[in-house]
């Protein structure tokens, strides 16, 4: 017997939940092989050791990078090594975050085609925070 008092979800969060999940599902496959390569071979950026030392110790954001790089890195440093396994982690993970940029914006235009105008505003809205932090415009902590 079926309920013919299903709730049917809206389109938009429908299109941002498939955005979300298949972009995210292929970045997770990328940091992943990024993670063996990283832990496998020695092409690497900053051993995986470093990483999980320091991060063990409780050191923060500059006293992670500074002994390595000299600085905080600035925008899309694994772009610069990619041939590298953290790199390619790196990349997956930025993957994953663009996805929430782009089922923002197609959520936010679905919500204005159904004259939902204040969450397609807030949609557009959280879609360009996201984008201002992946450029880079936006402080690391520290």
């Amino acid at each position: 017997m079926t309920d013919k008092t299903q709730i049917k979800p809206p389109l938009s969060g429908l299109a941002y939940g498939q955005i979300v999940y298949w972009i995210t599902m292929a970045s997770s496959f990328i940091a992943m092989i990024g993670s063996v390569i990283a832990n496998v071979t020695k092409a690497n950026f900053i051993t995986p050791t470093y990483w999980i030392t320091a991060i063990w110790q409780g050191k923060s954001t500059a006293e992670i990078w500074e002994p390595v790089t000299g600085s905080l890195p600035v925008g899309h440093w694994y772009l610069n090594c990619l041939a590298t396994g953290d790199g390619i982690t790196a990349l997956g993970i930025s993957i994953g975050v663009f996805s929430v940029i782009l089922a923002m914006v197609v959520a936010g235009i679905i919500l204005f085609k159904e004259k939902q105008i204040l969450f397609g505003a807030l949609a557009f809205i959280a879609a360009a925070i996201t984008t201002a932090s992946m450029l880079a415009l936006t402080p690391l902590p520290s």
